[in-house]
């Protein structure tokens, strides 16, 4: 589950990890959207669910791609463990 608590709107964005998963689902409000994703852009106070299947155990790392967010500290990581 993503969640964008704030009032601005948001990115996640990982290339290296949209790359390495097979996204099984993104659903938001009632959309449905499958395939590759490389970025999803949260409202202010969206949630969206997002179903992947990972294909590579690592890590990878995220952030947002507003102006100024990367630089904030909006960054994070995942980590796939077989």
């Amino acid at each position: 589950m993503l969640k964008n608590p704030s009032s601005q709107k948001h990115y996640f964005t990982g290339k290296n990890f949209a790359d390495a998963n097979w996204t099984q689902k993104v659903e938001a409000g009632k959309v449905e959207i499958k395939g590759t994703i490389h970025e999803l852009e949260l409202k202010p106070g969206a949630m969206a669910e997002w179903v992947f299947v990972p294909m590579k155990s690592r890590s990878y790392n995220l952030r947002c791609t507003v102006a100024g967010h990367t630089e904030a500290g909006r960054i994070g990581k995942i980590t796939i463990a077989s």
